[in-house]
């Protein structure tokens, strides 16, 4: 047994095997979608959930320090993956006067300059509403990701 414990086999993820399928499709998705190389390997991770995924994606994402912003209300996991990273958390009030939307013209540019990532729980953050498409569509960005060979763009709506 003990020599069993010492195999680096051992001490693996057990669904990620099996799982070797599924994260394949998903790298051939974000080629086909995005035009990005994802190597099913090392940076396709099934999730058991959600909550999960945000609570540890500022891990992978954001330096101590860098700036993202949090839509308040929020879940716990979005604040706790935030402070996980050391990550400074700029928040947006979301307010009952606007139906629970955000209104990013709060934000001032110096702000926006900042963050490294936005961490956007709407429609379903605490009170559910639905946003309107147009809307989110005006606010369209360019998320700049650098991957090892070359940076690559990704469109992302916020």
């Amino acid at each position: 047994m003990a020599a069993a414990l010492a195999q680096p086999s051992s001490a693996t993820y057990c669904l990620h095997d099996a799982t070797g399928p599924f994260r394949r499709a998903v790298a051939d998705w974000a080629q086909r979608r995005f035009g990005v190389a994802v190597d099913p390997e090392s940076e396709v991770l099934l999730l058991v959930g959600s909550q999960e995924g945000t609570a540890h994606l500022p891990l992978a994402v954001l330096n101590p320090g860098e700036s993202a912003l949090l839509l308040d209300p929020y879940y716990p996991s979005h604040l706790g993956g935030l402070q996980l990273a050391s990550a400074v958390p700029l928040r947006l009030p979301l307010q009952s006067e606007a139906g629970w939307r955000p209104d990013f013209g709060r934000l001032p540019s110096s702000q926006w300059d900042q963050l490294k990532l936005m961490v956007l729980g709407f429609p379903t953050t605490p009170p559910p509403r639905w946003a309107a498409r147009s809307g989110w569509m005006r606010r369209r960005t360019w998320l700049r990701v650098t991957t090892s060979s070359s940076p690559t763009t990704i469109p992302t709506w916020i």
